[in-house]
C-alpha cells in the first residue's frame, strides 16, 4: 500500500465516525511493510522491557534469528503526539520509549515522529486533523524516504 492508499483508506474509515487507534492499525501497517523490503512488521509484539509499543519491525539475521531495527506507538488521529502537549500518562509512555528505544516511529496516523538514540531526528505530517483530514501530498514522498 503506497502512502496515497493508506491516506485514503484512513480517511474513509475516519468519515465513518466510528474509529479508536486501533482501527488504523491494519492500514499502518500495510503501509510499513510497502515501504521497507525484508523488514516484517508485527502489530501487538510482545513488551519489550519499557511497555508494550504498537509495532515491531523485524528482519532476519540469518540462521534462524531475527534482528529488531525499531518500534512504533500508534496514537489516534487527532491526538498530539508532540509530548509538549500529552496529558501525563501518554508523556510518561513516550518519554519511556523514547529513552528505552533505540529506533522508534510515534504517530497519530497523519503526523509521524522518527526518534534515534532518543533524539527526535525528524518530523512529518501528511495530513491536517481538520473536518475531511485534508493531505499533504507534497510530504508523501518525504514520508517513504
Amino acid at each position: 500500500m503506497d502512502i496515497a492508499g493508506y491516506f485514503a483508506e484512513i480517511s474513509r474509515l475516519f468519515a465513518l465516525g466510528q474509529t479508536t487507534e486501533h482501527s488504523f492499525r491494519p492500514a499502518l501497517a500495510k503501509l510499513f511493510d510497502s515501504i521497507v523490503a525484508g523488514v516484517s512488521v508485527i502489530n501487538e509484539p510482545k513488551g519489550v522491557k519499557v511497555g508494550r509499543p504498537d509495532f515491531v519491525f523485524i528482519r532476519e539475521a540469518g540462521k534462524g534469528a531475527v534482528l529488531t531495527v525499531g518500534h512504533c506507538e500508534a496514537k489516534d488521529i487527532g491526538l498530539g503526539i508532540d509530548p509538549k502537549g500529552m496529558n501525563d500518562f501518554n508523556k510518561a509512555q513516550h518519554n519511556r520509549y523514547v529513552k528505552a528505544l533505540p529506533n522508534l516511529v510515534y504517530t497519530n496516523g497523519l503526523d509521524f515522529r522518527f526518534y534515534k538514540n532518543g533524539e527526535l531526528a525528524r518530523e512529518i505530517s501528511i495530513g491536517d486533523f481538520l473536518p475531511g483530514l485534508p493531505a499533504k501530498p507534497d510530504q508523501f514522498a518525504v514520508l517513504t524516504n
